[in-house]
């Protein structure tokens, strides 16, 4: 029996509930295969870490099709094609509610990874990766509006060589 899953906003939750899930324009409902990728495509692709999820039962859907997406996840990212799958094919599993900070240091942690590197090497990356974009940030909530190349050059400049 295949699973799909669907991630949603935490507005849309009740409506689902109560209407079932509604497709796109395009008819297009988007959703993947395996859990384990719920909340990178929720960071990633959707940019929210705080999000519903649904499964969905198999005998509500009726066409489904791969999605021709380039991330990481895309063997796990499908269509299913259909104006609405019923409320009673669709389980509620929650409200998931993810830390920015973990997050960043997961996905960051995924690509050191990918490039080769052990759990502990991995994550030290992640943290300096982490760090480097909290310095900008904390640049950046300080003076937005005028932030410009020559500021990011003396803040990248003045990181070189500090792994903090």
């Amino acid at each position: 029996m295949k699973i799909y899953y669907h991630i949603t906003a935490l507005g849309n939750i009740d409506k689902i509930k109560a209407q079932g899930l509604k497709s796109n324009d395009s008819g297009e409902i988007f959703v993947v295969d395996d859990i384990n990728v719920v909340n990178s495509i929720a960071f990633n692709q959707l940019g929210i870490f705080e999000y519903g999820l649904f499964k969905i039962h198999e005998k509500g859907i009726k066409k489904v099709v791969k999605d021709n997406v380039a991330e990481h996840t895309s063997d796990n990212q499908f269509i299913i094609k259909q104006d609405v799958i019923k409320p009673q094919y669709l389980e509620f599993l929650g409200i998931e509610k993810k830390s920015l900070l973990m997050t960043t240091i997961n996905e960051n942690m995924r690509v050191s990874k990918a490039l080769g590197m052990e759990d502990e090497e991995a994550f030290n990356d992640a943290l300096r990766i982490v760090r480097r974009n909290a310095a900008l940030n904390k640049m950046l909530d300080a003076s937005h509006t005028d932030f410009d190349y020559e500021k990011w050059k003396a803040l990248t400049s003045n990181q070189k060589g500090n792994n903090n």
